[in-house]
């Protein structure tokens, strides 16, 4: 047993708790986390983006999803934790299986939201257990090295990217509030802020998101709560009267004396943390549940937002072009590795205009490494690239006019059929998802097969959803939307710009990815048409790899897509590359 699980199992048993639950999100419900956040990743050695443990007196568990199992067996101590897949083995099983009637399990109510505290207490109640908040996580008390929180002076988005003031998007959500006889909404979402606000941070890695609060009145006054000495006095000035900034320690005050005056709150259960419910419920506070609105409309990118994405994948596309003709040419001659080719690409997005960092850590992965879905590389720990390997390179930025994500896979030499019949399979999906037309009021789960089936009739599958919402200049895991099993929360609108990246791996020998970016839009007109129809514009601009394709398998409607994409990559890339680069392209890009 761990020093580490000993000595919570010890605090544990001071606090007469038979178990504690720590997931992986911080106290904002966030995916990535700051370094003080890493609860999980300290705890139990996993690092990915998703997951959640639970220890218990005499066993521990770990639950993560299909992306994570390969990572996770090299990560995490089997003599200390039993690794599970959390969607066969959810959470409430565990609760149900492993506690015993009158058990204490805790929590700590700032990293679960309020909807999931309700599904805790129904798991528990079955059981016949009790499901107690700790206020102080155990974790952070024996937790001694503890990064000190982040404090990132904050930037300003100037309106030429966002599209609209941060008034006009204040007047918006205070109208909201308004229509529905509200009078206040609590915002925990730290992108909903920075969307709302016009400002980015740099508190988490890859993310500009900056740590705080706010709570906006249906007056169009908004009360942010963050430490002042991050607010320079230029950003004060543009910021205005209107938006009061707060100390975070006066946070709970606040909202008590909100609750006190009997005010109407809306609280997304969905998003806010049970301590944000129960401190204005312990108050008197009038809690009304409903949806952040901000959610809405920070997914629905408006025009300004969606030509400011288009710009941003052609810069990037001249980065990774850059990058696959320096890859061709050097990368198995000069013996280079994944840390290396990684390094690289970051060098060429840097020369973009308004690069700011790149949008997640670079999947930069050879042969077997490429199975580990969300495998990153070390510096000398990187296997070096060769020709009878596949490689896989997952990469994006963070531009101030938009955000990119994109996955190509490629060989440098002739690789066994089967490599190429999956490649294709995987290219089938991605053409039939990318090229779908659908109804208006679609949701994303209907269309997941689309981009399965081709694997789906050969038996196999990936275990990953196939596309993720990405923000503006925000994170590049925005939800919604998303297009996978699980249903959705709302349909796909025009405006919102998501992945679409169907793939296969196989365990201890190669992995592949076929990854764009889309946003949804309107349908070419059909005068036959009796209902609105919504299609998808494909942004990233970077050709697939032609050697790959098994062309035996594409259908000629197959090839026509894949034509005129790689003669719109082509006709928008050529004029912008150096001539060598541009040659490269040229033959890249050939008609199949």
């Amino acid at each position: 047993m761990s020093e580490k699980i000993e000595a919570l199992r010890e605090l544990l048993k001071e606090n007469e708790l038979d178990g504690f639950i720590i997931p992986h999100n911080d106290e904002y419900q966030e995916e990535i986390t700051a370094p003080c956040a890493e609860r999980l990743k300290w705890l139990t050695g996993f690092t990915g983006s998703a997951g959640v443990a639970v220890v218990l007196r005499q066993k521990a568990f770990l639950l993560i999803d299909g992306r994570y199992t390969l990572q996770a067996r090299t990560e995490v101590s089997k003599d200390d934790f039993t690794i599970l897949d959390i969607y066969q083995n959810p959470l409430s099983s565990i609760i149900e299986k492993e506690m015993k009637i009158t058990g204490r399990l805790g929590y700590d109510p700032f990293l679960h939201t309020v909807r999931q505290v309700s599904d805790l207490k129904k798991a528990c109640y079955n059981v016949g257990c009790y499901l107690v908040a700790f206020r102080s996580n155990p974790i952070d008390i024996i937790w001694k090295d503890r990064p000190k929180p982040p404090s990132s002076p904050i930037m300003l988005l100037e309106d030429k990217f966002s599209g609209l003031s941060r008034d006009e998007k204040i007047k918006k959500i205070a109208k909201d509030l308004q229509e529905h006889k509200e009078d206040a909404l609590v915002i925990e979402s730290p992108s909903s802020i920075c969307w709302l606000l016009n400002i980015r941070g740099n508190d988490i890695p890859y993310t500009p998101l900056a740590h705080s609060y706010a709570i906006v009145h249906k007056s169009s006054s908004v009360d942010w709560f963050i430490a002042s000495e991050r607010i320079s006095d230029e950003v004060r000035k543009e910021l205005g009267d209107k938006i009061r900034i707060l100390p975070p320690a006066i946070f709970a005050p606040e909202l008590a004396r909100l609750a006190k005056k009997r005010a109407n709150v809306r609280v997304d259960a969905k998003r806010s943390s049970a301590w944000l419910e129960s401190t204005l419920a312990k108050s008197g506070g009038k809690i009304t549940p409903g949806t952040d609105p901000c959610v809405l409309l920070k997914s629905q990118k408006n025009t300004t937002e969606q030509e400011g994405a288009r710009k941003a994948h052609i810069r990037d596309g001249v980065a990774v072009c850059n990058f696959l003709y320096w890859l061709e040419r050097e990368g198995v001659s000069k013996g280079i590795n994944e840390y290396e080719a990684a390094a690289k690409l970051e060098s060429f997005r840097r020369k973009g205009e308004f690069f700011h960092d790149l949008s997640f850590a670079t999947i930069s992965a050879v042969g077997a490494n490429a199975a580990i879905v969300h495998y990153t590389p070390e510096p000398g720990k990187s296997a070096r690239l060769n020709p009878k390997e596949v490689y896989l390179v997952d990469s994006g930025a963070n531009y101030l006019d938009g955000t990119t994500d994109i996955t190509r896979t490629v060989a440098f030499d002739k690789v066994p059929y089967i490599v190429r019949k999956r490649f294709t399979q995987v290219l089938k999906g991605h053409i039939a998802l990318a090229s779908c037309i659908f109804p208006k009021g679609t949701y994303g789960y209907q269309l997941d097969v689309l981009a399965r089936q081709y694997l789906w009739a050969d038996g196999v599958d990936y275990a990953h959803s196939t596309g993720h919402g990405i923000g503006s200049f925000l994170g590049v895991h925005e939800n919604p939307p998303s297009i996978s099993y699980a249903k959705d929360s709302l349909p796909l609108l025009p405006g919102m710009i998501l992945s679409n990246e169907p793939g296969y791996y196989k365990e201890g020998e190669f992995g592949i990815r076929c990854e764009n970016v889309m946003l949804v839009t309107a349908a070419p007109q059909n005068d036959n048409a009796e209902q609105e129809m919504l299609a998808f514009e494909t942004l990233t601009k970077v050709p697939f790899a032609r050697d790959l394709i098994e062309v035996g398998m594409l259908s000629d409607t197959e090839k026509e897509w894949l034509n005129r994409y790689h003669q719109d990559v082509y006709a928008t890339l050529a004029p912008l590359l150096e001539p060598a680069v541009s040659s490269w392209l040229k033959e890249a890009t050939l008609e199949i």
